[in-house]
C-alpha cells in the first residue's frame, strides 16, 4: 500500500466505529446511546439500540431490492400496533419515574462516597479502602439486614428482579 493510499484510508476510517462481532455491536449501540443522551437508563438505551439494529420500525424506504421491507412493528395487525402504543403511553409515566428514582439513588450513592472521601480528607486513600469503608458504613446502617443466612435467603427469594 502506498503512503498516499494509507493516508486516505486512515482519513476515511477516522471516527468510524468498528465492531468485530454481534455482542460488541449490541454493547456499542447501548454505549453510544448512553454517551449521546447522558442520563438515559440502560434498559432504554438498550431498547433504542435493539429497535434500530433490528429495524423494527422500518417503513421499507431505501430497500436495495426495490421491495417494501417493513419492520416487525409495521407488519403487525393495526389493532395490535395500536394496543402496543396505548400500553406504552399508559406505562410511560411509571417507567420514567422508576428510572428517575434509580438514577437519583445512584447519584446519592456517588455523593455519599465523595462525602466519605472528604470526611477522611485523605488523598492517599486507595479505592479498596474507600470501598471497604463504605461497605462497613452500610453494614452498620439501619437498612442492613443482619439476620441469619436462612432468613436472608428467604427474603432474597421474595425479590422479583
Amino acid at each position: 500500500m502506498t503512503h498516499n493510499n494509507y493516508e486516505s484510508r486512515q482519513k476515511a476510517l477516522l471516527g468510524v466505529t468498528v465492531t468485530n462481532n454481534e455482542a460488541e455491536s449490541v454493547l456499542g449501540g447501548i454505549t453510544s446511546n448512553v454517551q449521546r443522551y447522558g442520563r438515559i437508563h440502560l434498559s432504554s438505551a438498550s431498547a433504542v439500540s435493539d429497535t434500530k439494529r433490528n429495524k423494527f420500525l422500518s417503513r421499507g424506504k431505501g430497500s436495495k431490492d426495490g421491495e417494501s421491507s417493513l419492520g416487525l412493528f409495521h407488519n403487525l395487525d393495526d389493532v395490535i400496533r395500536e394496543a402496543i402504543v396505548l400500553v406504552a403511553l399508559k406505562d410511560a409515566p411509571k417507567t420514567c419515574k422508576r428510572h428517575s428514582d434509580e438514577l437519583e439513588s445512584h447519584t446519592r450513592a456517588c455523593c455519599i462516597r465523595e462525602e466519605l472521601i472528604r470526611e477522611r480528607n485523605d488523598k492517599k486513600m486507595t479505592e479498596d479502602y474507600i470501598d471497604a469503608f463504605y461497605y462497613h458504613k452500610m453494614y452498620n446502617s439501619d437498612a442492613c439486614n443482619k439476620s441469619s443466612p436462612r432468613v436472608i435467603n428467604r427474603e432474597l427469594k421474595k425479590l422479583t428482579s
